[in-house]
């Protein structure tokens, strides 16, 4: 999906005073790798060359080893390639390849995790010795940054669409192993596409790094996702998330055309996550624009806002580990319906709940064909 300019800077000038602020150096410092894992046609690397513009010296040293980007589809890779050569060449006067620019599908990349390696094995397939190399040599950098924006689609609305996610073994079973293990909700959602990027992300990035990422903003406030709230708390040492509302399906008073950024049903948030090796505790901060305000306002706020201006709410997150809406947790006193222990119980003592049995009922993907009008005359379903 395109990343309109404004996010793009915003999130690369936000990344910069943050990496200052907590490490005492600039992205275009010596040491400080830049990975977009889903670069798309690199708008955030061209911007990022843009963005050091004037520094000759540090921008080649930058382009030619701390600037890397992945890439799955076959056109944007090569759309991608042109863009950033050419930035590069328009900045500096000289035409000089882009040399880590990967082919390669970032979520099955995993022989680079910092405690969770996978094996590469057959995953390149067919591609280039080059590319291989580029692959390796990736892998083989502590990445200080990750910043873009990872596609976040959960799963297909019918059956009929034919347009499944993929499986991803080793990413998938680290999901489980945090974010679905802390989690008291119903779990399939948490296979989203922008939650296998924040659980790859979160698992590349060096022990002293920040996480950039625009997504969809369902992890905010999502019963699903209180798992991945809890586990981020304990992974990261702050969070700041800027919330750009724009959701239909929670208001039906906006539309997605005039009040979401990106012109989708979906909400917007840009989140931004900091590792610190030595430091414990996590400080979770929020700022949200307004509900009704349009997609060209935000824009246009998002063209002079800077991160450590805004007006944060600091959030304190409660034993559902809600961050924002905390109200009242009254029913925390009251017997729960069901829950996961009760299910899961096989002893003689037994969890208190309600029902021990639970399940999401017929599913089938398949209603429009498995549920029908009945037949006045013959009192079947049609």
């Amino acid at each position: 999906m395109y990343t309109p300019n404004q996010i793009v800077r915003f999130m690369i000038e936000s990344a910069d005073w943050l990496c200052e602020h907590h490490f005492g150096r600039s992205l275009i410092d010596k040491n400080v790798d830049i990975l977009d894992p889903a670069v798309g046609t690199g708008t955030f690397i061209c911007e990022l060359l843009e963005h050091f513009r004037g520094q000759p010296a540090k921008l080649s040293h930058k382009y030619e080893s701390e600037l890397h980007a992945n890439e799955v589809a076959i056109l944007p890779y090569y759309v991608a390639n042109l863009n950033i050569e050419a930035t590069f060449a328009a900045i500096t006067g000289e035409y000089r390849e882009f040399p880590s620019l990967c082919f390669v599908d970032t979520l099955d990349n995993t022989y680079g995790l910092r405690k969770h390696a996978g094996h590469m094995e057959d995953i390149f397939g067919a591609v280039s010795d080059e590319n291989v190399g580029r692959i390796r040599r990736q892998n083989s950098r502590r990445i200080s940054v990750i910043i873009g924006n990872p596609p976040y689609n959960a799963n297909q609305m019918n059956e009929n669409e034919n347009n499944k996610n993929r499986e991803y073994p080793e990413i998938d079973r680290r999901i489980r192993e945090t974010y679905i293990a802390a989690s008291t909700a119903q779990k399939t959602k948490l296979y989203d596409m922008y939650a296998r990027f924040f659980r790859w992300a979160s698992d590349r990035l060096d022990e002293n790094g920040i996480l950039a990422f625009v997504t969809n903003r369902s992890f905010i406030d999502s019963r699903t996702f209180d798992g991945f709230r809890k586990v981020v708390a304990k992974e990261f040492n702050e969070i700041r998330i800027v919330d750009l509302g724009g959701d239909v399906r929670a208001n039906p008073k906006l539309s997605g055309t005039k009040h979401n950024v990106f012109g989708i049903q979906t909400g917007v948030a840009i989140s931004f996550m900091v590792r610190k090796a030595k430091q414990k505790g996590c400080r979770i901060y929020y700022a949200r624009r307004p509900e009704m305000e349009t997609a060209e306002e935000k824009l246009e706020w998002l063209g002079g806002a800077r991160l450590h201006d805004l007006d944060w709410v600091e959030a304190e997150p409660n034993s559902k580990q809600s961050w924002i809406d905390l109200g009242h947790d009254d029913f925390a006193a009251l017997m729960p319906t069901a829950t996961r222990q009760a299910k899961e119980a096989n002893g003689t003592v037994q969890p208190k709940a309600i029902f021990q049995l639970y399940s999401l009922g017929v599913v089938t993907n398949r209603d429009d064909w498995t549920y029908g009008d009945e037949d006045s005359e013959s009192g079947q379903l049609i």
